[in-house]
């Protein structure tokens, strides 16, 4: 093999491991920021400032929204079910209003439930004529 032929073959094979090193290293990276995102726990000033937003007591403020997510997955509604284009079952539950005046789709948030969230939103909508499809955002859906 001449000079020319191994000087190629060093300069592929540096770039080929250097590539690999970058590689795994923004897989590792981003494999623990998920991580983080996943398993981090609610801060506790913002349960305190609920309470202060609410103008009740914690524990009064968590009580309604309880109350109120309760009523609403107690509603009648239709299970709606899709499968996405990889395979993942989507679930959501439509509750229709005779004669809406609209349509809304309402995405929880992260850590919560569609229920949950929307629980004290779901009176007034149904009274303002919206039919609403409450979108389960299940775990499996976001595991890597």
């Amino acid at each position: 093999m001449n000079k020319k032929a191994k000087k190629a073959v060093i300069i592929g094979g540096t770039a080929a491991g250097i590539s690999a090193v970058a590689a795994v290293t923004a897989y590792a990276t981003t494999k623990t920021l998920i991580k983080i995102a996943l398993d981090r726990k609610e801060p506790e000033i913002l349960k305190k400032i609920q309470a202060r937003i609410s103008g009740k007591k914690e524990n009064d403020f968590i009580k309604a929204l309880n109350e109120a997510g309760k009523r609403l997955s107690e509603k009648p509604s239709e299970t709606i079910r899709i499968v996405s284009h990889d395979g993942k079952t989507l679930v959501g539950h439509w509750i229709p209003q005779k004669n809406a005046k609209r349509v809304l789709i309402a995405m929880h948030g992260w850590r919560s439930t569609w229920s949950g969230d929307f629980g004290i939103a779901s009176d007034a909508w149904e009274e303002n004529g919206c039919s609403v499809l409450y979108a389960e955002q299940h775990e499996q859906l976001f595991l890597f």
